[in-house]
């Protein structure tokens, strides 16, 4: 298994690889609420093309699902963070900051 700037364990399940054990565990339960239909059209692993104004191409942002809450009635947009137990906070890069705040203005989303 690799190992990422997090120490997370790439996972397979499905035929999909998950860059952590955390992710893995929300497709597992994702899965479940599809059955269950609490939840419908799970999508692994979107991307989102990020565009300057004029068209130019800047990023590719991918998030980790994209599913629709039955209960919620709305689409709805993750990208599943681990915690880090030692500063007792999420584990977000001010990458991960930018091009979630990039997905949400362009594509008028939450994120």
């Amino acid at each position: 298994m690799k190992v990422n700037k997090h120490r997370a364990k790439k996972v397979v399940i499905d035929n999909i690889t998950f860059d952590s054990i955390k992710e893995s565990r929300y497709y597992v339960a994702l899965k479940q609420e599809e059955r269950d239909g609490k939840i419908r059209d799970v999508i692994v692993h979107p991307t989102f093309q990020i565009t300057w104004p004029l068209g130019i191409k800047i990023c590719k942002v991918e998030l980790d699902f994209i599913f629709f809450d039955i209960f919620l009635d709305k689409i709805r947009y993750i990208d599943v963070k681990g915690w880090d137990v030692k500063k007792k906070k999420w584990r977000v890069t001010n990458e991960s900051r930018i091009k979630k705040l990039l997905v949400e203005a362009q594509y008028k989303i939450t994120v």
